[in-house]
C-alpha cells in the first residue's frame, strides 16, 4: 500500500484512474488506513494489500502487438519506414504536429532531419526543440523499448522514507523510483526520477507545478529506459535535461529574456546589453579610413562586453548567465564549447570556464 506520508490524496485520485497495480495488473483502490494502522488514507491493489508498485502500463496480448506493428508500417511510425522518409514528406509530418506553428523554417528542417536520422516521429511529438535545440520525448523512448519485442513492463512507484533519505531527498522534493523489465534480463533496470520543491513554485499551467508527481515518475521511467534501452542519439532526452538544470541550478530563459532559476524559483529581467557606441573613433579624425574605423569600433565593443569582473563569478548558475548575458548561448551550447555532456564533468571552476568561453567568442 502506498500512504499519503508519500502521496497525497488528491495525486491518489489521479492514479486510480491511470495507473493499475505493478505486480498484478489489478485496479487501485483508495482506502483508509485505520484497519492496517496508519492514520490516514492509503492507495491500495483491490487484489493484495501489500503490492506497493504502480504502473502506466498495461502489457497488451500478443494479437495487440501484431496488430500495432502492422499499423505503425503502415502510416509510417516505426523506426524503419522514418528513417526512409525523404525530406519532403517528413516535414510535411512535422507541419501535422502540434507545435509547428511555434518553429522557425531552420527549426522545422532541424527536426524533420534528426527524425530521418534516428528514426522518430515528430508527428507522435518524439522530438521538441528548446532554445534552438533538439531533445528526446519521453513518447520515442516509449516507442523504441516496444519496438524491440523486448520490453516486458514498467513499474513505478514514490520512494520510500528510506530511499528518499539515502537520495538526500529535501522536504518538499517528488522522487520516484522505476523498473523497467526486459525479457531475458534476470533483474529490471532501475532509475531514479526527483521533481526538487523549487521546481513546483512557477506559473501554474507548467506541467511540473500541476502534476509534480507524474513529471519525477517520468523522470524515472526515462532514466531506467535508458538503461534497458540504449539509443545512440547525440543529445540528451527533455526529462534528463529538466532535471539536471534543477541539480545543477542552471537558469532557463524564456522568449522574452526572462530567467528562471530552476533551484529557487526565482525570475528576474535579463540585463541589458552595452549599447554599440555610435560616436566616430577618434583615429578616423587622424586620417583612419571608415572601414578601420569601424572594426575599431567593433573591437571596442566586444572588449566592453567582456570587462566582467570573473571574481563574481562563483557558480555554474553565474557563469551560464555571463555566458547567456554577454553572448546570447544557452546550456547545451556552452556544454558544447566546453566539450563536456554535463557540469559534473567540469574541470574548470567556474570562472575559468567564463574565461574560456570569452577567450573564443570575443575579438581581442
Amino acid at each position: 500500500m502506498i500512504t499519503t506520508e508519500t502521496m497525497p490524496y488528491e495525486t491518489m485520485q489521479k492514479r486510480v484512474d491511470s495507473h493499475s497495480c505493478g505486480v498484478c495488473q489489478g485496479n487501485l483502490t483508495i482506502a483508509w488506513g485505520g484497519a492496517y494502522g496508519f492514520n490516514g488514507y492509503i492507495l491500495r491493489c483491490g487484489n493484495d494489500i501489500n503490492h506497493d508498485i504502480l504502473t502506466d502500463y498495461k502489457r497488451p496480448s500478443p494479437e495487440y502487438e501484431e496488430g500495432n506493428k502492422l499499423f505503425r508500417r503502415l502510416y509510417g511510425m516505426d523506426s524503419t519506414a522514418l528513417m526512409n522518409m525523404n525530406k519532403e514528406t517528413m516535414l510535411a509530418r512535422v507541419s501535422q504536429a502540434k507545435f509547428p506553428k511555434d518553429l522557425t523554417k531552420d527549426e522545422k528542417a532541424l527536426i524533420a532531419e534528426v527524425s530521418r536520422s534516428y528514426g522518430l516521429d515528430p508527428l507522435m511529438q518524439e522530438l521538441m526543440i528548446y532554445q534552438g535545440n533538439p531533445y528526446l520525448t519521453i513518447n520515442a523512448r516509449y516507442r523504441k523499448a516496444q519496438e524491440t519485442g523486448l520490453f516486458d513492463g514498467i513499474d513505478t512507484r514514490p520512494a520510500t522514507k528510506t530511499e528518499r533519505s539515502d537520495r538526500n531527498a529535501k522536504d518538499g522534493d517528488y522522487l520516484y523510483r522505476c523498473e523497467v523489465w526486459k525479457r531475458s534480463s534476470t533483474h529490471p533496470f532501475v532509475g531514479w526520477g526527483r521533481v526538487r520543491g523549487a521546481e513546483t513554485q512557477g506559473d501554474t499551467h507548467l506541467p511540473v507545478v500541476k502534476d509534480p508527481d507524474r513529471q519525477a515518475e517520468k523522470r524515472a521511467e526515462v532514466m531506467a529506459l535508458r538503461k534497458a534501452f540504449s539509443m545512440p542519439i547525440p543529445f540528451q532526452s527533455w526529462e534528463e535535461f529538466q532535471e539536471q538544470a534543477a541539480a545543477e541550478k542552471v537558469i532557463i530563459t524564456d522568449s522574452t529574456g526572462k530567467v528562471l532559476n530552476t533551484t529557487t524559483g526565482e525570475i528576474t529581467e535579463p540585463e541589458a546589453k552595452p549599447e554599440a557606441s555610435t560616436s566616430v573613433p577618434e583615429k578616423q579624425s587622424q586620417g583612419v579610413t571608415q572601414e578601420e574605423a569601424g572594426q575599431s569600433g567593433q573591437n571596442e565593443k566586444n572588449k566592453g562586453v567582456t570587462k566582467r569582473d570573473t571574481a563574481t563569478i562563483k557558480t555554474i548558475t553565474d557563469m551560464y548567465k555571463a555566458c547567456h548575458v554577454d553572448f546570447g548561448m544557452q546550456p547545451a551550447m556552452v556544454m558544447a564549447e566546453l566539450n563536456v555532456n554535463s557540469w559534473k564533468e567540469l574541470t574548470l571552476t567556474p570562472a575559468e570556464a567564463y574565461r574560456t568561453i570569452a577567450s573564443v567568442h570575443t575579438t581581442e
